[in-house]
C-alpha cells in the first residue's frame, strides 16, 4: 500500500522573494486583478422540468393580476412537480411576465395542486398535508402566504361575490372543523355553509358488487353569472334538501334547478360565453348544451370532449381535449394544436396569447417542456435542451460536440448531434429520429458519434459517424458495424480514438481503433460482455470495466493489448462507468458499485482498492482532469480532489453524463440535470442548466503576448507557455534558438522598453527588451532548436490574480560570433480553478 498522497510542492525561494516584491511594488508595474467567481453559463429549461413527487406529476396555472383593476398587467401563474421553470428555480411556484417572457420564483410552503385568482389581485392555492391528511388553502397578502383555511378535501374552483365574500367548491364535508358540504362562503374572516350540497347513490360497475354512497357531493366549476347569479356544477342529487340534479343557479336568495338538470350523474363545466351559458357532462340534449333560459340545448361538440370548455378574454370558445386544442367559430370547430394526449389545461391571456400545460415534451412540433405559448404560432419558454444530454467532445476548434435524446432546444427542433460555437448551436446531423449515446474527439480534429444515422439511399444504416466540419461521414468499412454494436469511446492525444463494441452474433468484445484514415479491429480472444467504460492507455493497450462473460466473468476491469487480456480488477459489484489514470500511474474506478469497504469512487495501485469517496459522494458519471491537475469526480455533487482532501465544487440534480475541460479551465457539463449548482465561498450559488451547463473558473490563469521579438541566426525568436495555474508547473518552450544554442527566460514585475543593443552589441535590429529583470530563470539548452524552462508555482491563494512578466533571450555562437536575440513578452496572470 502506497503512503498517501502530500499536497504538490511549493516552488522555488525565487518565487517567493518575486511575490514578495510584487506587493509593495507600484501599481504600474505589477496589479493584483479583482477575481469574482464566474457565474454557471447555462441554457434555461424550454418551460419548467419535472421533479420527483410521492403524489406522482402534475402541472397546473392561471391568469393572475396582482392589483386587480390597477396599471400592472396579468401574470401567469404556474404550480406543480417541477423545480426549474425558463431560467429560475422555482420549487413548485411561479410567475410568468408575458412581457418580457421570464419567469419568477414565488416562494410558498409546500407544492401546490391547484392555482385561483381573484378580480381584486387575489391569489390562492390548496396543497394535500400528507402528514396532518388535509387540504390547507393559502392566500398571497403582498409578502407572503397565509391559512385561509384547512379543508378536508381538495378545493376546485373558486369564486368572488359582488359582497366580496369568497365562496369555494370541491369534495369536502368540513373548513376549519365546520360542517360544510361541498360549498363553502367566507366572509371575511368567518367561514359558514353555502347550501348543504348532497348525494345519494348506489354506484354499480359489472363485475363488482353494488357501493352505496350518501354524503357530501363533489361541485367541479363555479361560473358568476353577469346578473350576480351563481352557477355551481358537479355530482351531487339535492340541495338544501330539495332534489336539484348535478347543475343549480344560486339567485342571490336561494337555490333553484335548471331545466331538468343532468340526466347521468353530473356535470362536469359551466362558462358564460358571451352571455349564453354553455355547460358540459350528462344532459339529456348531449355532453354539450346552451341554457335558453328554460332547458339545455345540444351544441356541437369540438373534436374531444376530454376537457372543459374555455373562454378567452376576446370571447373565442376554446376545447382542451385528447385531441389538442380546438376553437369555435361560427362555421364550426377548428384545431390549433393537434393531437396531444399529455396536454391538460389552457390559460388565455389579456394580450390574446394562450397558454397551454400538461405533461409534454412539444406541441405540434415545437419542442417544448410542459408548458408553451401560442400567438398564431407555439412557443417554447426558454432555450435548453428539452431532454437529456449522453455525450460531450472538445474539438481542436474549441468547438463542443453535444449528443443524445434531445430533440429541441427552446421553441427550435434540433437533431440529437449539436455543434456549440461559444454563441450558437447548429445541427451536425438533419435526422431527428436517432439517439446519440457517445461522442468523442478523433485524429485529424474530427469527432466520433455512436448513435443511429441514417445514410443516403441504398446504404444502410450506421451506428457511428465522423464528424468533419459540419459534414457527416461512416467510418469505413461499411461491413463491420453489420456485426458490432459500438458503446462506448476513449481518445488519446488526438492521434487514435478507441471503440469498444459488441458482436452481436457471439457476444464477444471487439475493439475498433481510428487513427483519421484507417480503421482497424480486433475481436478480443475469450472475452465477451458489455463493456460500460474505456480507457485508451498511453501504451496503447485498452482498459475496459463492464460486465463480462465467460473466462473473463470474475473481473470487472480488464486490459486487452493485441487480441488477449489479463484482469485487473475483481469483486466489485454494480456499474463501473468511467476509469481514469492518475499522475502516480494508479486506476481511479469511478460508478455505481460496492468492492469490500469501497463505494462508487476508488483508485486502485494494482494490489488493493482504497476509497476515495465521502459520506456524500454519490454514483459517479465521470471523472476528469482539471488543468492543474486536479481530479474531478461527477456524482449529484461535483467533488474536486487536490492530492489530499476533497472540495465540493458543484451540486447536480440529476446525474452528469460526461464533461469537456478545456485548457482555461471551462467545463462544459452535460447529463440527465436540469439544475446545476456552484460553491462560491461556501454558499451554493444555483442557477438552471437544461441538460447542459458551463463553469467557468473563477480566476482564470491567462498568458498574453506582448511587444514582438527579433531574428536570430535560427529564425523568429517565439516565446510561448501553459497556462499559470497555481500548484503547477508552467513550461515556458523558446523558438528559434540556435543549434548549440540556449535561451534564458527573464521573470519581470514590470514593463519596459529598451533596445537589447544597450547590454548585447551583438544584438540586432528591432530586438527590445521588454520585461523587467527581476529573476533569471537558468539557460535552458536547445534541443532541435527549442529551449524548454520550466517554472514551478505555489499553490497559495494570496497570489491569485497577480501579474508577472516574462521575456526570452536568446544567446549562441555562430560562425565564432555572439548571436543574441530577443523574444516578445507574456504577461501571465496567475489564476486558480
Amino acid at each position: 500500500m502506497r503512503p498517501p498522497r502530500s499536497p504538490r510542492a511549493l516552488s522555488r525561494h525565487w518565487f517567493a522573494l518575486a511575490a514578495a516584491a510584487a506587493v509593495t511594488t507600484a501599481a504600474d508595474t505589477i496589479a493584483q486583478q479583482p477575481c469574482a467567481p464566474a457565474p454557471v453559463a447555462s441554457g434555461a429549461m424550454p418551460g419548467v422540468d419535472r421533479a420527483e413527487s410521492l403524489l406522482g406529476q402534475w402541472m397546473n396555472a392561471t391568469s393572475w393580476d396582482p392589483d386587480g383593476a390597477g396599471p400592472l398587467g396579468a401574470q401567469l401563474v404556474v404550480c406543480g412537480t417541477f423545480r426549474v421553470a425558463g431560467s429560475a428555480l422555482a420549487y413548485g411556484l411561479a410567475t410568468l411576465d408575458p412581457a418580457s417572457r421570464t419567469f419568477h420564483d414565488l416562494p410558498s410552503y409546500a407544492t401546490p395542486e391547484r392555482l385561483f385568482a381573484g378580480p381584486a389581485g387575489q391569489l390562492l392555492y390548496n396543497y394535500l398535508d400528507i402528514w396532518a391528511g388535509s387540504y390547507p388553502l393559502m392566500q398571497w397578502n403582498g409578502v407572503s402566504w397565509t391559512y385561509a383555511g384547512v379543508f378536508d378535501a381538495m378545493v376546485t374552483d373558486i369564486v368572488w361575490l359582488p359582497s366580496g365574500d369568497m365562496v369555494v367548491a370541491g369534495g369536502f364535508a368540513t373548513v376549519d372543523s365546520i360542517p360544510c358540504t361541498g360549498l363553502a362562503r367566507r366572509s371575511g374572516t368567518t367561514w359558514q355553509p353555502f347550501g348543504q350540497i348532497w348525494f345519494n347513490h348506489v354506484f354499480q360497475a359489472p363485475g363488482w358488487p353494488p357501493f352505496p354512497y350518501n354524503g357530501p357531493g363533489w361541485i367541479y366549476d363555479l361560473q358568476q353569472l353577469a346578473n350576480g347569479d351563481l352557477v355551481i356544477a358537479g355530482v351531487f342529487d339535492s340541495i338544501d334538501g330539495a332534489p336539484i340534479r348535478g347543475i343549480a343557479r344560486w339567485d342571490g336568495s336561494q337555490w333553484q334547478s335548471m331545466g331538468a338538470g343532468v340526466s347521468g350523474i353530473w356535470a362536469r363545466s359551466a362558462v358564460d360565453w358571451g352571455g349564453n351559458l354553455l355547460a358540459t357532462g350528462h344532459f339529456a340534449a348531449g355532453e354539450w348544451v346552451l341554457w335558453d333560459g328554460s332547458d339545455w340545448q345540444p351544441f356541437p361538440l369540438p373534436p374531444s370532449t376530454g376537457r372543459a370548455p374555455v373562454v378567452t378574454p376576446s370571447g373565442d370558445l376554446l376545447a382542451v381535449g385528447t385531441a389538442g386544442i380546438s376553437r369555435f367559430a361560427s362555421t364550426g370547430w377548428s384545431d390549433i394544436a393537434w393531437d396531444n394526449q399529455q396536454l391538460t389545461g389552457v390559460v388565455p391571456m389579456p394580450n390574446g396569447e394562450l397558454y397551454a400545460f400538461g405533461e409534454f415534451d412539444a406541441v405540434d412540433g415545437v419542442p417544448a417542456a410542459r408548458i408553451a405559448r401560442y400567438d398564431g404560432e407555439w412557443h417554447a419558454l426558454g432555450e435548453g435542451f428539452n431532454r437529456p444530454a449522453a455525450g460531450v467532445a472538445l474539438l481542436t476548434d474549441g468547438d463542443l460536440l453535444v449528443g443524445g435524446s434531445f430533440t429541441g432546444r427552446g421553441d427550435r427542433e434540433l437533431s440529437p448531434l449539436q455543434r456549440f460555437d461559444g454563441a450558437q448551436w447548429s445541427d451536425v446531423v438533419t435526422q431527428r429520429d436517432t439517439v446519440v449515446t457517445a461522442v468523442a474527439s478523433a485524429p485529424l480534429g474530427e469527432a466520433l458519434a455512436i448513435g443511429s444515422f441514417p445514410m443516403p439511399a441504398h446504404r444502410p444504416a450506421q451506428p457511428i459517424v465522423r464528424i468533419i466540419g459540419n459534414t457527416v461521414e461512416p467510418l469505413p468499412p461499411l461491413t463491420f458495424w453489420q456485426t458490432c454494436e459500438p458503446l462506448v469511446m476513449s481518445s488519446r492525444d488526438a492521434t487514435q480514438t478507441v471503440i469498444a463494441c459488441r458482436d452481436r452474433r457471439k457476444g464477444g468484445v471487439v475493439l475498433a481503433r481510428w487513427d483519421g484514415s484507417t480503421l482497424t479491429s480486433q475481436s478480443v480472444q475469450n472475452l465477451s460482455g458489455r463493456a460500460s467504460a474505456v480507457l485508451l492507455e498511453n501504451d496503447g493497450s485498452v482498459t475496459l470495466g463492464g460486465e463480462f462473460q465467460g473466462p473473463a466473468s470474475s473481473w470487472q476491469v480488464v486490459t486487452v493489448a493485441g487480441a488477449t487480456w489479463t484482469g485487473v480488477v475483481q469483486g466489485l459489484t454494480g456499474e463501473l462507468r468511467a476509469l481514469l489514470r492518475d499522475d502516480q500511474g494508479d486506476l481511479l474506478c469511478g460508478g455505481a458499485f460496492q468492492h469490500g469497504n469501497v463505494f462508487n469512487l476508488g483508485r486502485w495501485d494494482g494490489t488493493a482498492m482504497f476509497s476515495m469517496s465521502t459520506a456524500w459522494t454519490g454514483a459517479v458519471g465521470a471523472l476528469a482532469r482539471l488543468p492543474d491537475g486536479d481530479l474531478l469526480a461527477f456524482s449529484q455533487l461535483l467533488t474536486r480532489w487536490n492530492g489530499s482532501t476533497w472540495d465540493r465544487l458543484g451540486w447536480f440534480e440529476e446525474p452528469v453524463r460526461g464533461v469537456a475541460v478545456h485548457d482555461d479551465g471551462v467545463l462544459d457539463i452535460v447529463g440527465e440535470f436540469a439544475t446545476a449548482g456552484r460553491m462560491v465561498n461556501g454558499v451554493l450559488t444555483t442557477l438552471p442548466g437544461a441538460h447542459y451547463v458551463r463553469f467557468e473558473p473563477p480566476c482564470p490563469a491567462l498568458a498574453d503576448a506582448y511587444g514582438s521579438g527579433c531574428t536570430s541566426a535560427a529564425g523568429p525568436v517565439e516565446l510561448q507557455s501553459t497556462r499559470p495555474w497555481l500548484g503547477t508547473t508552467v513550461r515556458a518552450t523558446t523558438t528559434g534558438v540556435p543549434t548549440g544554442g540556449g535561451a534564458v527566460p527573464v521573470l519581470g514585475l514590470g514593463s519596459t522598453a529598451l533596445p537589447l543593443a544597450q547590454l548585447f552589441p551583438q544584438a540586432g535590429a528591432g530586438c527590445t527588451i521588454l520585461v523587467t529583470s527581476d529573476a533569471l530563470l537558468g539557460l535552458a539548452p536547445e534541443v532541435g532548436g527549442v529551449a524548454t524552462t520550466l517554472l514551478p508555482l505555489p499553490n497559495d491563494a494570496v497570489l491569485v490574480g497577480f501579474e508577472l512578466r516574462v521575456q526570452a533571450f536568446t544567446f549562441a555562437a555562430v560562425g565564432g560570433a555572439p548571436d543574441v536575440a530577443s523574444s516578445g513578452a507574456l504577461r501571465l496572470t496567475l489564476g486558480t480553478l
